[in-house]
């Protein structure tokens, strides 16, 4: 399983493989991850192959989640993730649903190769 979705998991106290099989279903139908910029876009900007190629791999076990699929999770749930990136200098990434008023946040560590799921709280 990938640390990523055993993170969401963890913050929502599903299975990781819920939340896995839960975003690919969300790319399947829902192709905008952003305004007006297409999934299946991204994907051949990205060089990823096509978008069903993607979402096949993606539904495999051992495939790592990142970015994509943290805002796929933000979108699905209207929750905001800051992942707290670990290096020299720490610095934080916000994903956030462009039309949510929700303020409940999941901080993740991130250290270049693993999540974590460290709280859950409310942004300020």
């Amino acid at each position: 399983m990938s640390c990523l979705f055993d993170s969401l998991g963890e913050a929502l106290n599903l299975p990781g493989h819920i939340i896995r099989n839960d975003i690919c279903n969300y790319l399947q139908t829902n192709p905008y991850l952003i305004k007006d910029v297409r999934f299946d876009n991204i994907i051949e900007w990205t060089n990823e192959g096509n978008m069903n190629e993607y979402i096949e791999r993606m539904r495999h076990p051992s495939t790592w989640g990142g970015g994509t699929e943290i805002k796929c999770f933000v979108n699905m749930t209207g929750l905001n993730v800051i992942v707290s990136v670990q290096e020299d200098r720490p610095k934080y990434i916000l994903f956030s649903s462009e039309d949510s008023t929700e303020k409940r946040v999941i901080v993740l560590d991130w250290n270049g190769s693993h999540y974590t799921f460290k709280e859950s709280g409310i942004l300020e």
